[in-house]
């Protein structure tokens, strides 16, 4: 095998050497001429196909101690010659050039050669399949140098400008990195994938084999069986930096179409730019791309246009990428929403921008609800947005701040809390916040606290007086009209949250330990709202709906759940009196009642002949009725309901038995269920009102018992009262 070592580039023959190549060349001529009888000369054609590029091209760093430079050995074949070509031409010399500059700086590999830094020419003759090696030094350590190499035979025919490897080393301890030809890559076969959780989302994993860069190519058709030709037609993805050889590697790609079903693979690429060479294809994979249901639209605001008379809805755009279009609902105040318009997403890229929408042919001095919700490309519908309302004229009156909720408490301040209240007029001057020693005082009664306004604090501190005072909030306009109060808050020990209904008939207390329950921050961000209306009472004197709402939709069957006793539920019946409607005597009084889901069930209450009120307590919610009833002078069992039941049900109409009681006295109640056996199976049942107790089909470990008769027995006053329901399964 030829070598040269300690060859300088640039190197030049010395003079000396030259004139005596002269002169023995000229007279080994002068012999020939001498002795032309005796030698016969044979002369070969100057063959004019050059040399083949080369096939092999390999570099390693040296190091040279004495040299205190970098240096790096060059291996290589010696290349053939194209078929034709004579069998015994030779390669003689070898151009090689390096730079530290890419052939991409230059834009051509011959402008690249011409600019080349370094170069020599070495006189190597070999023939095809030799190998050969040459050593560079006098390099700069540390530093990365691109090479290429041509040669010529020895009639002077050179081959074209081949290039090869990318070389990073140092001196001492030399790092060196060599680009392989193609096939010397290995393929990735561990690929795999799977569905993320955003949009369009893919996680793959593989085994890094090592290289530069990764490449992914992805499709939503079959690969078929050559992976090339469908690896060239595929869509690429950004290329991605290799980790160390034999390392797990994963990456999240966002692929443009959520849902769909995409076929995948990967190669390892070595090399960068016009020195860039690839793996072969490896495994594919196909795998669906996430696609999550959109988020409800926010920001919803409208605008009532009175010149041209329509509702201006304007609401944030969605930031998934996948929208296509978005639903515009409406409804009348208190009537059913329906569908009126859809509005095409546009897909722009910018989150911050505002969608939005006029909507016509509205009845005027009517108060119209909105909401919206977005749609995807797969159909998948987001929740529906906060409902909004508006008045299709002139405003006369504010909606009233709907929920008034306690921010903090000290020794001697409660502080209060609203929600800024943007439906309706933008003509809001701000909130009066008024007290009352009575809850159901008329409004002229109420005095006036103190005031925000609308560009204020939604809060305001109130003291603690050993005499409560009960506060609640009204919208006031520039003009002067007020909303209706808020629910109230009074400063007794409990800070108890009043809802009145509207005619001042009816209310609810909440102490503010269960009232907790309904704030935002106890319910993802969302607050529920309770309200009291008057409703159909039937055969009844009258009745009250109590109902919680969140978003604008009746929660169906709640209940308080951190309390035993429940909340205070009063009904005020003073009118019917002076109305000549109620008619009382020894033997007929009034009861509170209420509809279990199938039939009204009497709870009785406690009177208060001053206030004329009748007062029971509810964990539960619902329709309360007032109507007469037989007075109870002792402990009472009124219904024990449904007698049968399943607990595994999720309404709690059929999945518990109520026992429905009066007990004037407050006299101490014990339920216990046993089998039919006369096991105890149950004892402490939970009470979910002052006059009702409830069996959920569960024994005292907790576990729902089997199907089949039960006994219960009730005592309370020195009574006793057994009977029996059935658990079906």
């Amino acid at each position: 095998m030829n070598k040269i070592r300690h060859l300088k580039l640039n190197a030049r023959i010395p003079a000396a050497i030259l004139l005596l190549c002269v002169f023995v060349f000229k007279y080994s001529c002068a012999e020939v001429f001498i002795h032309t009888e005796d030698i016969s000369i044979s002369l070969r054609p100057n063959p004019k196909i050059p040399p083949e590029k080369l096939q092999t091209f390999n570099a390693e760093a040296a190091e040279y101690a004495d040299s205190g430079a970098g240096a790096i050995d060059l291996e290589w074949e010696a290349p053939g010659f194209p078929e034709g070509s004579p069998t015994d031409v030779e390669i003689k010399d070898y151009y090689i050039r390096a730079s530290t500059r890419k052939v991409s700086d230059f834009g051509s590999i011959e402008e690249w050669w011409g600019g080349a830094s370094y170069q020599t020419v070495q006189t190597l003759w070999s023939s095809p399949g030799d190998e050969m090696d040459f050593t560079a030094i006098g390099l700069v350590p540390g530093s990365t140098y691109y090479f290429a190499i041509i040669f010529a035979d020895e009639f002077g025919n050179i081959s074209e400008i081949d290039k090869r490897t990318e070389l990073a080393f140092s001196y001492p301890g030399i790092v060196i990195q060599v680009n392989a030809v193609a096939s010397e890559i290995p393929r990735i076969t561990d690929l795999s994938g799977e569905e993320g959780s955003g949009d369009g989302e893919v996680i793959l994993s593989w085994q890094s084999l090592g290289g530069d860069f990764y490449r992914i190519r992805y499709s939503t058709y079959d690969a078929g069986p050559d992976k090339e030709e469908w690896w060239q037609k595929a869509s690429s993805l950004p290329d991605g930096a290799a980790e160390v050889k034999g390392t797990p590697q994963e990456t999240v790609v966002i692929l443009p179409l959520p849902g769909a079903t995409y076929y995948m693979s990967i190669k390892t690429i070595v090399g960068e730019g016009i020195w860039e060479t690839e793996s072969p294809v490896g495994n594919i994979v196909y795998v669906v791309a996430g696609d999550t249901v959109p988020a409800a639209p926010s920001g919803l605001t409208l605008e009532w246009i009175e010149d041209d008379q329509y509702v201006y809805l304007e609401w944030d755009t969605n930031d998934e990428f996948d929208i296509d279009y978005y639903e515009i609902h409406r409804s009348k105040a208190g009537g059913e929403f329906v569908r009126v318009s859809t509005v095409s997403h546009i897909h722009n890229g910018t989150p911050a921008m505002h969608t939005y929408i006029d909507d016509s042919g509205l009845e005027l001095s009517r108060l119209y609800n909105y909401r919206v919700r977005a749609v995807d490309w797969a159909g998948h519908q987001s929740l529906f947005s906060d409902t909004e309302e508006v008045y299709t004229g002139e405003r006369v009156v504010f909606h009233p701040v709907r929920r008034l909720d306690i921010d903090s408490v000290s020794d001697s301040v409660v502080t209060l809390r609203w929600e800024q209240v943007r439906k309706g007029s933008l003509d809001l001057k701000g909130y009066r916040i008024e007290r009352s020693r009575d809850l159901i005082a008329p409004d002229n009664e109420w005095e006036t606290a103190g005031f925000v306004y609308s560009t204020g604090t939604l809060s305001f501190p109130v003291a603690i007086e050993k005499s409560a005072y009960f506060y609640r909030v009204r919208t006031v306009s520039w003009s002067g009209e007020e909303s209706a109060g808020s629910m109230s808050i009074d400063t007794s020990n409990d800070f108890n949250h009043c809802y009145l209904s509207a005619d001042g008939r009816a209310y609810m207390k909440v102490p503010y330990r269960f009232a907790l329950e309904t704030y935002p921050e106890n319910n993802d961000g969302d607050t529920i709202n309770i309200s009291i209306a008057a409703t159909d009472a039937g055969d009844y004197l009258t009745a009250y709906s109590i109902s919680a709402e969140r978003k604008g939709e009746k929660i169906k069957d709640f209940i308080f759940e951190n309390t035993r006793r429940g909340a205070e539920i009063s009904i005020i019946y003073d009118d019917l009196l002076t109305g000549g409607n109620v008619t009382l005597s020894a033997n007929r009084r009034l009861a509170i009642f209420w509809h279990n889901g199938v039939r009204w069930v009497k709870l009785g209450g406690t009177e208060d002949e001053a206030a004329a009120s009748l007062t029971t307590y509810s964990r539960r919610l619902g329709k309360f009725a007032l109507g007469y009833s037989s007075l109870a002078r002792s402990f009472r069992l009124n219904a024990v309901e449904p007698k049968i039941f399943t607990p595994e049900e999720s309404d709690y109409r059929i999945n518990e038995v109520g026992f429905y009681f009066e007990n004037p006295k407050f006299e101490e109640v014990t339920i216990r269920i046993f089998d039919v056996r006369g096991r105890i199976v149950r004892r402490n049942l939970r009470s979910a009102g002052e006059n009702l107790i409830v069996w959920d089909g569960k024994d005292e470990s907790g576990q729902i018992v089997r199907g089949g008769v039960y006994i219960y027995q009730v005592e309370a006053g020195g009574e006793v009262i057994n009977g029996t329901v059935v658990i079906a399964k």
